[in-house]
């Protein structure tokens, strides 16, 4: 490079001294003839210093670039989850050591050869549907399938996420290998305690409403919650719409008559006394007029708090704003 870059310098040089040594007879000046030699070797040291510094630059880059490819190649073969590169008809061509621990496998025994060899029967049309959505349509596509690890260790359920991308005129597959064992299996138990928690509801709720006595369950914001058929015929209502998510404060439509005959302020309310001071409440007589009614009914309540595990009661504060759960009953006198 050096000397193609200082080519025509030289042969202008070479053309002077060729002239002058015409013109002077042969005879050149030497002073003349140091000044170019020096300027010469000033301009080839200045670029000697130059490559040194571009070999510099370049050194640090090349190690920038190890490093940056070094970082890639580690997030690569340990990523959290196991990746597959497969061709259009599902042969694998590179994995990572993550899909490789997954599947109980080395990589070289995988390695071209198909990955069907490790789906489980009843999952290969499901994984050939998926080849053909990811081969057909842009875009990521996913699947469910069970597994086979090598060497007899069982089966896993594993989430398939891939895409398709052009890559030397063809089509390869980059897929993200997830096992979802564990989670599948959490969200099972999840389903089948739902289930018992529903099926409970179900015949909590069947035997509340053929108690005689009525039954209503008051939340913690003060709220009818649930209240059974007993308690709508006492109380003259007509469904559930017209009490549930009604605040447990609100007794305008009933009057409440204590032991003594006078009518009771909201806050003596055996509910609203048991709901406040988490205590029970047990045997209250009270008389009820419906609305619309001209008649008093009596009634004999008892209010239960509901109790946390370490049986205190369930309720925020002893404010009046704030009622917590009660579970109050009404019998007919």
């Amino acid at each position: 490079m050096a000397k193609r870059k200082f080519a025509p310098r030289l042969n202008e040089l070479r053309k002077k001294a060729e002239n002058l040594l015409a013109e002077k007879g042969g005879k050149v000046s030497r002073i003349s003839l140091n000044q170019d030699i020096q300027e010469l070797n000033h301009e080839l040291s200045i670029y000697h210093i130059e490559l040194e510094m571009q070999n510099d630059e370049l050194r640090r880059a090349q190690e920038e670039l190890e490093e940056s490819s070094e970082r890639y190649v580690d997030l690569y073969e340990n990523a959290p989850v196991g990746y597959l590169t497969l061709d259009e008809k599902g042969v694998v061509s590179d994995m990572n050591l993550t899909a490789a621990r997954l599947l109980g496998i080395e990589r070289t025994f995988l390695l071209n050869k198909p990955f069907t060899a490790l789906i489980a029967p009843e999952c290969q049309d499901v994984f050939y549907l998926h080849r053909r959505d990811v081969l057909r349509s842009p875009g990521n596509h996913a699947c469910e399938l069970m597994l086979r690890r090598s060497k007899g260790e069982g089966h896993f359920l594993t989430r398939l996420e891939s895409r398709a991308v052009q890559s030397n005129g063809s089509k390869t597959i980059r897929t993200a290998l997830i096992e979802i064992t564990e989670r599948k299996q959490a969200e099972e138990e999840i389903r089948k305690s739902f289930e018992i928690v529903r099926r409970n509801e179900e015949q909590l709720r069947v035997l509340i409403d053929n108690v005689g006595s009525g039954v209503a369950l008051i939340d913690e914001a003060g709220k009818f919650s649930v209240v059974n058929r007993a308690f709508l015929r006492m109380f003259g209502l007509d469904s559930e719409s017209d009490i549930l998510n009604i605040n447990s404060q609100d007794w305008s439509r009933w009057e409440v008559y204590g032991e003594d005959g006078k009518l009771l302020h909201v806050d003596d309310h055996p509910v609203r006394k048991a709901a406040m001071t988490g205590k029970p409440v047990t045997s209250r007589l009270v008389a009820v007029r419906n609305p619309g009614a001209n008649e008093l009914t009596r009634m004999l309540i008892n209010a239960q708090p509901l109790l946390r595990e370490d049986g205190t009661a369930m309720y925020k504060s002893q404010e009046l704003s704030q009622p917590a759960f009660s579970f109050p009953s009404f019998s007919f006198l």
